[in-house]
């Protein structure tokens, strides 16, 4: 399914372009593949953001035309800066995840797209993707006009396990925010199923999971409010530290 962003824009012409482009032979298609163009982005709002063909074609979910761009030589998390907002930038496969488009985005994981790299947004787009954060730095801290987000955190929000599966690593627990949150925390505060903890918790060490703090110094379970979780993150650790007494 194609992003509330991809409904918002001119479909007529993006997608006229994008077909045209699959048609080109390889040399101009990698060619067409490079040149960014100006879009309304939600990613960098209020900004416009610069977005290649192939990125496009990632963005709206258009796996065939993708796949034709990847055949041709396209690199695979082809990155640009954000356009207008000098604070924003991302690889393709956020643009893919943001499409939540599950063949588009298998594509680019068959072709080796790295599932940990993260993507600067707006502000802006950071408050609305995870409405329960609020934007706040310490004023130790210098502002910053961007919050960093990971590919996993779109499977999170979504609580699509079957994405989370392909994208959670050793390395999950590194994949912070500006705000020092992991995903456990993420999945928290959405209060997502214990399954889908279960498995954040499954890779590394779990107890140091439950025991990050953010930048705010909370754990994960106190960012929850369903009682389910917080008893099951709270006895899984109990087990943990008896277990190693």
């Amino acid at each position: 399914m194609a992003s509330e962003e991809s409904n918002t824009i001119d479909h007529k012409t993006s997608s006229s372009e994008l077909n045209n482009a699959s048609n080109e032979e390889k040399d101009e298609l990698q060619h067409l593949c490079q040149i960014p163009r100006l879009f309304p982005s939600e990613w960098s709002s209020p900004h416009e953001e610069a977005q290649t063909a192939y990125q496009r074609a990632c963005l709206l979910g258009h796996r065939d035309i993708v796949q034709c761009m990847l055949n041709a030589g396209t690199e695979v998390d082809q990155g640009s800066p954000g356009g207008h907002s000098r604070s924003t930038m991302r690889g393709a496969f956020m643009f893919a995840c943001q499409s939540r488009s599950m063949p588009t985005i298998q594509a680019l994981l068959d072709d080796g797209a790295p599932v940990n790299k993260y993507g600067s947004c707006s502000l802006t787009y950071a408050g609305s993707f995870l409405p329960s954060i609020s934007i706040h730095y310490s004023s130790r801290i210098l502002p910053v006009s961007w919050e960093n987000l990971y590919p996993i955190h779109y499977a999170i929000v979504d609580n699509n396990l079957e994405l989370l599966i392909k994208l959670v690593t050793s390395n999950t627990k590194k994949l912070v925010t500006n705000q020092g949150l992991i995903p456990l925390h993420i999945a928290c505060l959405f209060n997502q199923s214990v399954t889908m903890i279960d498995l954040l918790l499954s890779y590394g060490d779990a107890n140091a999971g439950i025991i990050a703090k953010t930048n705010n110094n909370k754990f994960p379970d106190q960012l929850a409010t369903d009682s389910t979780i917080i008893e099951y993150l709270r006895s899984t650790q109990s087990s943990m530290n008896q277990s190693k007494a």
